[in-house]
C-alpha cells in the first residue's frame, strides 16, 4: 500500500484536486488523535482516517464543498450527544480539523517537498513538514509548505 506522501505526491504530479484534513488538536475522548489524516479526492473517495462517523462526514462534505480553490480552513467539534441526536457521538471530547486543498494548478515547489519527503520516508529517514500560514482571515487562510532535512537544508517555502 501506497503512503500518504506518495499517494499526495502521486495527486500533485497530476494535478488532481484533493484535499487533505489534518486533526491538529484534541480535548478529551476523540476517535483520533492530533495528527490524524485524511486524503479527500474530487471522487469523494479517501485515503486514511480522522476517525470515522458523523465528524468524518462533515468534514468529507466541507473538503469537497472546498476542492474548487487552493485554501485552506479549520473546523472546530465537539463531540457529544447535542452534536447529532441518535447518532453514536458520545466520545465527550474536542476536535479541531485542518483542511488544506490542492487545485489543479501545478506547483513545482510542492511538488518538490514532497518528492524529497516521500524519498525520507523511503530510505527510513526522518524529516519536519512546516506549514507557513498566510492570510489569515477568520477561520481561512493559505499556506506554503517546506521541509527540513536532519542536515538543516530547507526544500520549498520561498
Amino acid at each position: 500500500m501506497e503512503s500518504l506522501t506518495q499517494q499526495i505526491l502521486d495527486c500533485l504530479r497530476q494535478c488532481a484536486p484533493f484535499a487533505l484534513a489534518t486533526i491538529i488538536s484534541h480535548k478529551g475522548s476523540t476517535p483520533r488523535t492530533s495528527g490524524s489524516k485524511m486524503m479527500v479526492l474530487a471522487d469523494g473517495s479517501i485515503h486514511g482516517t480522522i476517525g470515522g462517523g458523523l465528524v468524518e462526514a462533515r468534514v468529507m462534505d466541507t473538503c469537497l464543498e472546498m476542492m474548487s480553490t487552493p485554501q485552506s480552513k479549520i473546523l472546530e467539534f465537539t463531540l457529544n450527544k447535542d452534536l447529532k441526536d441518535g447518532l453514536d457521538m458520545v466520545c465527550g471530547g474536542d476536535l479541531t480539523v485542518w483542511i488544506e486543498t490542492f487545485g489543479t494548478n501545478p506547483v513545482p515547489d510542492l511538488i518538490q517537498v514532497f518528492t524529497t519527503m516521500a524519498a525520507q520516508e523511503k530510505a527510513g529517514k526522518k524529516a519536519v513538514l512546516i506549514s507557513k500560514i498566510q492570510g489569515f482571515s477568520g477561520s481561512s487562510f493559505t499556506t506554503d509548505k517546506c521541509l527540513v532535512l536532519p542536515d538543516g537544508t530547507v526544500k520549498g517555502c520561498r
